[in-house]
């Protein structure tokens, strides 16, 4: 980026490559960036995760949202992912 060139840095490995990233992921200042790197974030890929357009949206969407539903359906994946990792790690000891 303009103001922190680190964060483009590119090891020499994946220079030139054509299926190189379009960006770092610690440099996600272009829309580009930000649409390739978004499916491998947990916050947009983890069930009942709320999205919204702008505050106004999320101001919108609140009186209607069924908060505890929305709850349940989180714990519930956050129950399976640490279930899964559980058995992951018990069979790498």
């Amino acid at each position: 980026s303009a103001t922190v060139p680190l964060l483009d840095w590119v090891p020499d490995w994946l220079e030139g490559r054509v299926d190189r990233p379009p960006s770092s992921p610690l440099s996600m200042v272009t829309v580009a960036g930000l649409k390739y790197w978004s499916r491998y974030m947990d916050f947009f890929l983890f069930p009942a995760v709320q999205h919204f357009p702008s505050i106004a949206g999320l101001l919108r969407m609140l009186p209607e949202a069924d908060l505890h539903s929305i709850s349940a359906r989180m714990r519930e994946h956050r129950l399976m992912r640490l279930i899964e990792a559980t058995a992951v790690w018990r069979s790498a000891a």
